[in-house]
């Protein structure tokens, strides 16, 4: 199976300074935020390039990011701005955004933006996304 968890989470930190953790893992209730998590939902081997070997020379990968805030003045603009950062690092890594939407959860004391990319993967980790 080809994996690049580690690369997007990095990838994720890096363009967002600000987040005070980025996790690899689902978080339903952060304990700190601005903070996002980056969750791998998907990961298909594109048959139609697999050769004789049966290696998987290709795979259709799917992250879903999270950008959470809690800031009681502005947590919109906050989670908001920060998934753009991310938003950009992810196009120019080379992954498609697939979807976007904002949403508030605890009575609104929390506000997160949720996106997913999708990108074709090849096993040298190469990224196909357009």
């Amino acid at each position: 199976m080809i994996d690049i968890d580690n690369e997007i989470i990095s990838v994720v930190k890096t363009a967002a300074p600000d987040l005070l953790h980025v996790y690899g893992i689902e978080v339903r209730v952060p304990k700190e935020t601005p903070c996002a998590s980056v969750i791998q939902i998907g990961n298909s081997t594109q048959t139609n390039y697999q050769d004789s070997s049966l290696d998987e020379n290709y795979a259709q990968i799917t992250f879903e990011i999270k950008v959470y805030s809690d800031s009681p003045s502005d947590k919109k603009n906050i989670a908001k701005s920060n998934m753009l950062l991310v938003d950009t690092a992810m196009i120019q890594k080379g992954f498609s955004r697939s979807m976007t939407s904002p949403l508030s959860v605890n009575d609104g004391t929390l506000y997160y933006m949720v996106c997913r990319y999708k990108a074709i993967v090849s096993k040298e980790l190469e990224i196909y996304g357009r």
